[in-house]
């Protein structure tokens, strides 16, 4: 069996992307902003001075993930919104032999509504 370099490791293994996002600034800030209470885009876009064409990006990249869900969606002005809420309250991540490891730790906050 050859041996695997870094090079060789697949691209869009689900840890590399993962890994990829949580090395990612805007995503770490929009993740862990909303650990203890769901927001909308436009809350996270304005209370994070982060544009909202990249948070909307990030929440998609997020929520397909896994990273993050919707917890409610209300009818706000007559649209549907939505409020996000993280999944994991904290990451930690530890390469091995070129491949990283990540521990997710879930997030528990009880919804208050």
């Amino acid at each position: 069996m050859p041996k695997v370099t870094p090079l060789g490791l697949r691209k869009y293994n689900i840890n590399q992307i993962i890994l990829k996002e949580l090395s990612d600034l805007e995503s770490r800030t929009i993740l862990f902003s909303i650990v203890n209470q769901s927001k909308l885009p436009s809350q996270i876009s304005f209370e994070n001075k982060i544009p909202s064409s990249t948070v909307y990006k990030k929440l998609s990249t997020l929520e397909s993930l896994g990273l993050i869900r919707v917890e409610k969606i209300e009818l706000i002005n007559r649209q549907k919104s939505k409020f996000y809420r993280s999944n994991i309250r904290e990451a930690e991540i530890c390469i091995k032999k070129f491949e990283p490891i990540i521990h997710l730790k879930q997030n528990n906050m009880i919804t208050k509504t």
